[in-house]
């Protein structure tokens, strides 16, 4: 069953990282916009992309010829156009010097990164931990369909409160962490799918919390947090690694696909226009805005 509203979800995901980073090219709105707002947009990515593998497949067995549909199906979707922008980076960076431009700075010394999924620059830094999830999920297929979901649910809310308590100096963009806490976003969205029950009945009762996630979004800007608190030395970590902004994106995917007026809202045409073309223009607008 297609979820329409997550469509639309995935598409203001996608807008809240081109905004961000549209503000910080053009030093309009930083004070509201810094501090790397747009990571919340990839944080409801995250936690999208978890509960979709969840709700398709964990009560399908994961035998081999589901398997390898898994990995098709989830690769094909994310590299075609990653390793096109990594391959046309790498020549557009041996004309930078006459052309004084680039679509995303990746040069021949570093270009190993990026194509066995390492690590990426600038927005690419998500593909290599969405796919590193992908290699992930399996087990935790196959721990679901063998220990049940009990079980599951004990391991990742486990490795969840431990990334909570590590205290690590994280940051996504120096650590390809994927079971720290980038993991923890999508084991969220998996642990959503275990325990969310019918997708299909709609409440008005939902609509409410689903205001109230929006309305919440902007207070988690790292530049409201610190007017808030006084101080944030390390958005990345206190971002990552925080309750409240899992917290909040996991009750957003519920309430998304929960409420009646998520439904109209998400689900109307021009949103899931945005949602259809949300990866294209998560991957290219850096490009377009440095134009």
């Amino acid at each position: 069953m297609h979820i329409r509203s997550l469509d639309g979800l995935r598409g203001l995901a996608a807008l809240i990282v081109v905004v961000v980073h549209f503000a910080i090219q053009t030093k309009i709105g930083t004070h509201v916009f810094g501090y790397g707002a747009g990571q919340i947009g990839v944080m409801i990515f995250f936690v999208l992309s978890g509960f979709l593998m969840g709700y398709l497949y964990l009560d399908t067995s994961p035998n081999r010829p589901n398997v390898l549909e898994f990995f098709n199906r989830r690769f094909a979707r994310v590299l075609p156009l990653y390793f096109l922008l990594v391959l046309a980076s790498v020549a557009m960076m041996h004309y930078a010097d006459h052309w004084h431009y680039w679509i995303y700075e990746i040069r021949d010394e570093t270009l190993w990164k990026p194509l066995l999924l390492v690590s990426a620059p600038n927005v690419l830094w998500t593909v290599p931990v969405e796919c590193h999830f992908y290699l992930l999920f399996p087990l935790i297929w196959l721990a679901f369909n063998r220990w049940g979901k009990f079980a599951v649910t004990g391991v990742l809310i486990a490795q969840i409160l431990f990334v909570w308590s590590d205290g690590r100096d994280f940051h996504p963009l120096q650590s390809i962490d994927f079971a720290g806490g980038l993991g923890t976003f999508f084991f969220g969205g998996v642990l959503l799918s275990i325990w969310m029950g019918s997708i299909s009945d709609k409440s008005k009762s939902w609509n409410w919390i689903f205001l109230l996630c929006l309305a919440a979004i902007p207070f988690l800007f790292p530049a409201f947090v610190e007017k808030f608190t006084g101080s944030m030395e390390n958005p990345g970590k206190f971002m990552w690694s925080s309750p409240i902004y899992l917290g909040v994106s996991v009750i957003l995917v519920a309430a998304t696909i929960k409420s009646e007026l998520a439904d109209r809202l998400f689900g109307s045409v021009p949103m899931r226009f945005l949602g259809k073309i949300s990866y294209s223009l998560y991957l290219l607008h850096g490009t377009y805005i440095r134009v």
